[in-house]
């Protein structure tokens, strides 16, 4: 499919659009660690399958950013959409095509490692922090990548539920819910219902991302 000149994504060509309803991908997504993902509307999570039905959530993506599928070695991986989404396919292999205009090149690319390095974040975060310091951490991401100010604090409406946070981080959900409670408490934040949280206290926040129990 040819995409719009003004698209982030219209130097890499061929591309394939897919319009996902709130569910599972149906689709094939690559198996070879060549497949990158753009969201471009919605939002998609992407989930290891370890094996007697245990999963990793390995990230979620929202507009603008970009996922590269690994490879299905040990570990097959699945994309799920959380709401009605517009993704784009790419194989990596376009990007060595000789002609593609170096803006759109250099556009993906910085997409690309922004994904790569949150994957790392995620290493060392699941390797040495608390459950707090994994929820704390995980809010001050959302917050970089979702969070608008409102009054002074700064929203997050989550797509995901609680679950899938604590798939995500490496917890249950009842730990999830009992750091939730902890951080209301100490009033670096406030909860409206299951999906929006507000942040009081940003630096505290931060603060205690990076601090041990």
């Amino acid at each position: 499919m040819r995409m719009h000149a003004s698209h982030p994504l219209s130097a890499f060509l061929p591309t394939r659009q897919l319009r996902v309803p709130q569910g599972d991908f149906d689709d094939e997504i690559g198996t070879d660690g060549r497949t990158i993902v753009y969201i471009e509307e919605g939002v998609v999570k992407l989930v290891g399958h370890l094996g007697a039905d245990r999963e990793q959530i390995a990230a979620f993506a929202f507009e603008g950013d970009v996922l590269v599928v690994p490879a299905h070695v040990s570990t097959p991986h699945t994309l799920h959409a959380l709401k009605d989404s517009v993704v784009y396919f790419l194989r990596s292999d376009d990007l060595l095509l000789k002609g593609r205009p170096a803006t759109g090149a250099g556009q993906l690319l910085d997409r690309i490692l922004a994904d790569l390095g949150r994957s790392r974040e995620l290493s060392a975060l699941l390797g040495r922090k608390s459950a707090r310091e994994r929820i704390c951490g995980f809010l001050v991401e959302m917050e970089e990548r979702i969070g608008r100010r409102e009054n002074g604090a700064v929203t997050l409406d989550l797509p995901m539920s609680r679950r899938e946070i604590g798939d995500h981080l490496g917890l249950t959900i009842e730990t999830v819910s009992r750091q939730l409670t902890d951080l209301r408490e100490r009033r670096a934040i406030a909860t409206c219902g299951r999906s929006r949280i507000d942040i009081l206290d940003p630096q505290g926040l931060r603060a205690l991302a990076g601090s041990v129990d």
